[in-house]
């Protein structure tokens, strides 16, 4: 979904998409998919890009999530460089959020990595160098709106 001025919105379902294409007049698509799907008065479309005709003010400073996080590093430990799996992936605040006067400045890109549990443990509330632990990539801030791991075709020219 795009916003009028044409940046990414979000990304909706493809069940929501068409339920938006078939009864919401502010959304126009773009560019659909080119698989139809079956139902009892034919077959229907698939919308893959749609935008909408009114104007949504975003909020752009948002705390990056745990899975933007885990995308951007890879899904791997920055300490150890091991793979990430459910029961041992943790953030870490690379420096930690008892330095910091107000908790949102420790929220950021640049300070927020994908860590296990026993690397976590291991820094506790030191930086990497207090704990003389080096880093395998250094954080980043990613400069796209929003994450996905398989990006469509036909997103390409909208995103």
């Amino acid at each position: 979904m795009l916003n009028l001025d044409g940046l990414p919105l979000s990304v909706v379902s493809m069940r929501r998409a068409i339920v938006l294409d078939m009864n919401n007049p502010n959304v126009t698509v773009l560019k659909y998919y080119d698989r139809n799907i079956s139902s009892i008065d034919g077959k229907i479309k698939v919308p893959a890009v749609m935008i909408y005709s009114k104007y949504i003010k975003m909020n752009r400073k948002k705390s990056p999530s745990k899975r933007a996080i885990r995308l951007r590093d890879k899904n791997k430990c920055v300490y150890c460089n091991i793979e990430l799996i459910a029961d041992n992936f943790t953030i870490d605040h690379v420096v930690p959020v008892s330095r910091f006067l107000d908790k949102s400045f420790a929220n950021t890109w640049e300070n927020k990595v994908c860590c296990c549990k026993k690397c976590n443990s291991k820094k506790g509330n030191r930086t990497p160098e207090e704990a003389n632990m080096k880093m395998f990539s250094k954080p980043h801030k990613m400069e796209i709106l929003f994450l996905v791991e398989n990006v469509p075709e036909e997103w390409q020219s909208y995103i």
